[in-house]
């Protein structure tokens, strides 16, 4: 758990990353946008298509799975959100032939739903038949709260005659075990974050034990009702309970499934404990069940910068269970400070 200290520390920059007017002037500034930009390069692929695909052909051909983010919330007039919905489209379109299977991830406060609903759902629906025509999965992330019941209403007009589209929930949200219900009647993936935004004390839960037990109990849920889930949390804590009940094993201390992940992340980091974004996926009476987090791994494993070893992959095969990396690619230099 952070300290008071630290938790300050982050809202404040939430805080300063959700703010409008610091952003555009971060983004005109020829003082502070070279010096950000240095330091988003560790996490940001690039700010234009032409530079991601070549970085996310590299991977993909290493044997990783990727998933494709064009970061941006908020978009307020049509043609911004028009652009947005053939960037998305265009992207598909172009990597789908040669790159199948990727991930594309998206916010519905980007293509449209600050302007209308209706337009935001016709965008979603639109990216998500070109993402169906290269078997790509279109996952909606999920925003404050004051959008949660318009984003889960167009992912439920959505999701039944779009099956390749997942919905998102946040764990504090004190509304999220309610939602479950109903988001597990329809045949979409659900990622599970804990929550990142500010919210009220009587809408979200804060960062607590009280919020890792509801986080558990939610994918204890999912699990049991043999849906696809997304575990999606940096927490070790979390993640080591999700493997002693057995949902992913290799994500066991000892197991040879551990990797080091594609992201370039600096040594003194990595002693920091900060660690590496790893994804774990098998198959358990049918239902798909995936991990994401950032691990520390053994001094042995550190040595393996970029690909999973032959001989671990085999391991895993042979066990039925699949290691990946996910590279999380983003095409824009600032997005909100966001924590799992």
């Amino acid at each position: 758990m952070f300290s008071t200290g630290e938790m300050k520390v982050i809202q404040a920059l939430r805080s300063i990353a959700r703010n409008e007017q610091v952003k555009a002037y971060v983004k005109t500034s020829k003082e502070l946008y070279p010096l950000l930009w240095g330091a988003a390069r560790r996490f940001v692929a690039g700010e234009a298509r032409q530079q991601v695909l070549p970085k996310l052909e590299k991977f993909v051909s290493s044997g990783y799975r990727a998933s494709l983010d064009f970061i941006g919330e908020n978009t307020s007039t049509v043609r911004e959100c028009e652009s947005t919905k053939e960037e998305y489209v265009e992207l598909i379109d172009q990597i789908g032939g040669h790159l199948p299977e990727t991930d594309i991830c998206l916010d519905l406060s980007h293509t449209g739903l600050t302007i209308s609903p209706e337009l935001a759902l016709n965008h979603l629906s639109e990216i998500a038949a070109a993402a169906k025509r290269h078997r790509m999965t279109v996952m909606v992330s999920m925003e404050e709260s004051a959008k949660t019941e318009s984003i889960l209403q167009l992912y439920q007009q959505t999701s039944t005659r779009h099956l390749n589209v997942g919905i998102t929930v946040q764990a504090n949200l004190n509304r999220t075990t309610d939602d479950l219900r109903e988001l597990m009647k329809l045949p979409g993936k659900i990622r599970l974050v804990k929550g990142a935004y500010l919210e009220p004390s009587n809408v979200a839960l804060s960062r607590s034990v009280q919020l890792n037990e509801r986080y558990l109990s939610l994918v204890d849920k999912l699990v049991t009702a043999n849906h696809p889930v997304a575990i999606a949390t940096h927490d070790e804590a979390i993640l080591d309970e999700v493997s002693r009940r057995g949902y992913l094993p290799c994500l066991t201390s000892k197991s040879k499934c551990y990797t080091e992940s594609a992201r370039t992340c600096s040594p003194d980091s990595r002693q920091k404990g900060i660690g590496h974004e790893s994804i774990c996926r098998m198959e358990r009476n049918g239902s798909c069940i995936s991990a994401t987090g950032w691990l520390n791994f053994p001094q042995t494993c550190m040595r393996q910068w970029s690909l999973l070893p032959i001989s671990w992959k085999r391991r895993c095969r042979v066990s039925n269970y699949k290691a990946y990396v996910q590279l999380a690619l983003v095409m824009s230099i600032v997005g909100s400070v966001r924590g799992n």
